[in-house]
C-alpha cells in the first residue's frame, strides 16, 4: 500500500501538471507486490490451520480460511463504498487516491501489530516423530527427544 501511495501520489501529479491520460501500467508495481503478498500469506495461512488444528477441525479450519478472505474482500468493498461516498470525487486527478493508499497502510500495520501480539502468545503444538528401534520396534518420540508412553486408550463415544 506504501507503493501503491507513492506511486499514485508521482501519477496525480505527472497528470495534473502536464495532462496526461492515466495509463494502466502505473499499476503494475502495487498489484505485483500485493499479489505476491497474498501469495505467500495464503500459503502459510493455510499451512498452518492444517498442522495446528485439531485433527476432526482440519476442514472447518480451511473453510473458515476462506471466510476470512470472502470478509475481507466484503470489508475491503464497503471501506471503498465509504471513502467514494465522503469525498464525493468523480475525477481521479482531483481526488486524492494516495491519501486512501495511506489509509490501508495503517490499517495494514495495525494488522500486523494485532498479528505480532497473538503470534507471540501462540504456542506451537509438539510435533512427534516416529523412529525405529534396534529390536525393530517403533516408538514414538517428541520434538525434545522424550519417548512417549505405549499405553493405548480406547475412546467410546
Amino acid at each position: 500500500m506504501v507503493a501503491g501511495a507513492v506511486i499514485e501520489k508521482q501519477r496525480r501529479e505527472i497528470a495534473v501538471q502536464q495532462n496526461h491520460k492515466i495509463r494502466a501500467f502505473w499499476l503494475v508495481p502495487q498489484y505485483f507486490l500485493v499479489g505476491a503478498g497474498e501469495a505467500f500469506v495464503y500459503v502459510g495461512q493455510l499451512e498452518f490451520f492444517i498442522r495446528e488444528a485439531p485433527e476432526r477441525m482440519k476442514s472447518m479450519s480451511t473453510g473458515l480460511f476462506l471466510s476470512t478472505i470472502s470478509m475481507g474482500f466484503f470489508v475491503s468493498s464497503l471501506l471503498v463504498s465509504i471513502v467514494e461516498k465522503v469525498t464525493n470525487k468523480s475525477d481521479l486527478n482531483m481526488g486524492k487516491v494516495d491519501n486512501f493508499y495511506w489509509l490501508l497502510a495503517v490499517l495494514g500495520l495495525l494488522n500486523f501489530l494485532v498479528f505480532l501480539t497473538f503470534a507471540m502468545r501462540h504456542q506451537y503444538k509438539e510435533k512427534q516423530h516416529i523412529s525405529t528401534c534396534d529390536n525393530g520396534e517403533k516408538e514414538l518420540k517428541t520434538l525434545n527427544g522424550l519417548t512417549v508412553d505405549k499405553t493405548e486408550e480406547k475412546v467410546s463415544i
